[in-house]
């Protein structure tokens, strides 16, 4: 039988720790990191700002981003909205 872990805390962020290392990325985060690589910063900087932006709304962005061939859904804008605290879920 496998010996049990005595500190719970301990074992909880050991779990936390391997969990956040395998996180995946959001669609939107991949498309910005796109931008910051191929030495587009400035439309990187845009796209962050105006999703911090809360007069837009998350269907605007949507649109907007597929003006610039990011194929991804309203729900993906919002994920990441709330992933950096722009929105509470």
């Amino acid at each position: 039988m496998e010996q049990k872990k005595s500190n719970f805390l301990e074992t909880a962020n050991s779990i936390k720790r391997k969990h956040i290392a395998n996180e995946r990325k959001l669609k939107l985060e991949k498309a910005l990191e796109h931008f910051e690589a191929t030495n587009q910063q400035d439309i990187a900087e845009e796209i962050k700002a105006v999703c911090e932006d809360l007069t837009f709304t998350n269907r605007v962005i949507h649109k907007a981003l597929e003006e610039f061939d990011i194929i991804l859904s309203e729900s993906a804008v919002r994920r990441y909205r709330v992933k950096y605290g722009i929105v509470e879920e």
